[in-house]
């Protein structure tokens, strides 16, 4: 509600951050309004990191990844105007590790005259 159940919304953008594997995965990132149990979806994000491996456990300085990107981040826009918004991370695989790091919301209110 941000603090304010009564007045219209509108979700400038949504940022969310998740920390960068060496695996392909995605999560899909979901949105509901109003109290409704009407997901959307908003976006999926890959989460695998970019770069190059370089070296291996028998070199000198050992197994490490070059360039790697240290987190994702997607900037998604929520479209309409709302009283309330809910936002759900779905990730369909079984023991695949994912970090969220969290999120940001830039929103701007309807002034109450």
């Amino acid at each position: 509600t941000f603090s304010a159940p009564a007045v219209l919304k509108e979700i400038r953008y949504f940022q969310s951050r998740f920390k960068a594997d060496v695996d392909r995965y995605d999560v899909d990132i979901e949105y509901a309004y109003d109290l409704r149990d009407n997901w959307q979806a908003l976006g999926t994000q890959p989460i695998q990191g970019e770069g190059y491996i370089w070296g291996d456990p028998g070199t000198v300085w050992g197994d490490f990844i070059w360039g790697i990107t240290a987190e994702h981040q997607s900037r998604l826009y929520v479209p309409g105007e709302y009283r309330r918004i809910a936002f759900r991370y779905k990730h369909f695989a079984a023991r695949q590790p994912v970090t969220f790091l969290g999120h940001s919301i830039v929103y701007q209110i309807r002034r109450m005259r």
